[in-house]
């Protein structure tokens, strides 16, 4: 959340929310399941050889941002959730085979470049936020980067041309919309009081960025209080006021769950369609991204013919995989012969 400081889990869950390029069109991969062992940790099934227990898809839920679903005994979790994250904990695994298999790293110091530029705040956090014992973060980017550059080995991308950009534009008029957006000057506080001392020094004259460097416990406030644009419904109802400001006039005191807010209008800028030439990056990673998804789905569905999931007989019936590669699942029947069936370890 913009304008709130220190450590914060939902900026956290934010980054690990971007798992798959399943799921939307995003530069990164999954961060995987973390595939951990406690002592009585139970085995749901199976992916050849390999088990993969209740806390396995409860990690993988976790950065998927599903764990309002999937407390408890996963019977009882929404069947569509449930099996989603079986599939992306099962797709990791597999991903997380064939970097070994390929013998593919990740420099350190990419590691650390990526935590500096994309969490600053957050760089020491260890454990996450409210889950002593998991993983930390760098542990986490570390998986992320490494299946990042896994699928890009196995599916090298093909050159787009400008025409598929230019046609993917104009096929697509509604996503290239530009909403009205606020420019903004913000101050927050934790006490009632406190706005409302600072409230009347600035409708008397007091610099807003003086101030908001000096009193605001926003993130913006090193940079006077001075927010990125933002358009409606972005945050929490107090920020979306400003809208029905006049450029250079003062909010009254608005309370959130956050604090008190201040707010500053600084301008409006209008919506309307963004041009090609700014839609162009956007629409390559776009393009890019969707043959991605196009081969590792055919990938992932070769491989699940070869490394069978099977249920432990309490979860049959339970979990399966909802493959959806190529309209069915894997039959057990087209498994190598070479791989051991498990033993019921339960």
């Amino acid at each position: 959340m913009p304008g709130i400081s220190g450590p914060n889990h939902n900026a956290f869950l934010a980054f690990a929310r971007g798992r798959t390029i399943a799921w939307a069109v995003l530069p990164f991969l999954a961060l995987g399941g973390c595939f951990h062992r406690t002592p009585g940790d139970r085995i749901v099934g199976h992916l050849g050889r390999q088990p993969i227990t209740i806390r396995d898809l409860q990690y993988t839920a976790e950065f998927m941002g599903l764990t309002d679903f999937t407390n408890g005994e996963p019977s009882k979790w929404p069947e569509v959730e449930r099996n989603l994250v079986l599939r992306e904990t099962v797709q990791d695994l597999l991903l997380e085979r064939e970097a070994r298999k390929r013998h593919i790293a990740v420099d350190p110091r990419d590691v650390e470049s990526f935590s500096s530029l994309n969490f600053p705040e957050l760089s020491d956090v260890n454990p996450i936020p409210d889950k002593p014992g998991g993983p930390d973060l760098k542990t986490l980017i570390r998986k992320r980067l490494l299946i990042e550059k896994t699928v890009k080995a196995l599916f090298p991308v093909r050159k787009i041309s400008q025409s598929e950009i230019r046609n993917y534009y104009l096929s697509h008029p509604k996503r290239f919309q530009k909403k009205e957006e606020a420019i903004v000057d913000h101050i927050v506080v934790a006490r009632e009081n406190e706005a409302n001392t600072i409230h009347d020094a600035l409708t008397k004259g007091a610099s807003f960025k003086t101030v908001a460097r000096l009193q605001s416990l926003g993130t913006e406030a090193r940079d006077g209080g001075r927010m990125k644009p933002y358009a409606r419904g972005t945050f929490p109802p107090p920020f979306d006021s400003v809208f029905s400001l006049k450029p250079g006039q003062i909010s009254d005191v608005l309370s959130s769950p956050y604090g008190y807010h201040v707010f500053r209008l600084e301008q409006i800028l209008p919506g309307g369609s963004v041009p090609l030439e700014d839609a162009r990056k956007n629409i390559l990673r776009t393009l890019r991204h969707k043959q991605e998804q196009k081969s590792l789905d055919n990938w992932l569905s070769a491989k699940l013919r070869i490394h069978v999931f099977r249920p432990e007989k309490k979860y049959e019936g339970i979990f399966h995989l909802p493959i959806g590669y190529n309209g069915k699942n894997p039959s057990p029947q087209t498994s190598d012969p070479n791989m051991e069936k498990p033993q019921n370890t339960r």
